[in-house]
């Protein structure tokens, strides 16, 4: 898993597990799994478009309803903006008083069409999970497209 995240077989929507050493490295290479089905982030970074700034705050009582309202988060504010998220500039996680905060701030473009993917209609809560693993954390994520 070179990438820190790899998609899986999956009927009729868009699976993927990321990995990280971290919370934060795992929430990070879920972003990147979620900005990949969208588009081909690579392209999306190359395009002469402006450069938008996404920033979301959150916290929640675990982990996989921290990592939901992120992705959601992500989503509805590109979608509200027409515009697709290719990379992450800064996602940060951590425990606080029993809940989990995450600060996080991504780069969007307005997509070229032939970037286009997947149109990612929302994150779903079907086997949504973060554990620690033997390396760190992994996160199994369930996309509607």
């Amino acid at each position: 898993m070179a990438a820190g995240y790899r998609f899986i077989d999956h009927t009729a929507d868009v699976e993927f597990i990321a990995e990280g050493r971290g919370m934060s490295s795992a929430f990070r290479n879920s972003f990147l799994a979620f900005a990949n089905t969208m588009s081909d982030a690579g392209k999306v970074a190359r395009s002469k478009a402006p450069r938008v700034l996404i920033s979301v705050e959150e916290e929640e009582g675990t982990l996989e309803d921290l990592l939901w309202a992120m992705l959601q988060d992500i989503l509805s504010i590109s979608d509200a903006d027409g515009v697709v998220p290719y990379a992450a500039k800064s996602v940060k996680v951590w425990e606080s008083g029993g809940s989990y905060r995450l600060k996080a701030t991504v780069y969007a473009k307005h997509p070229a069409p032939s970037a286009s993917r997947f149109d990612v209609k929302g994150v779903t809560r079907y086997n949504l999970e973060v554990k620690r693993s033997k390396t760190g954390f992994t996160a199994n994520v369930v996309l509607d497209v």
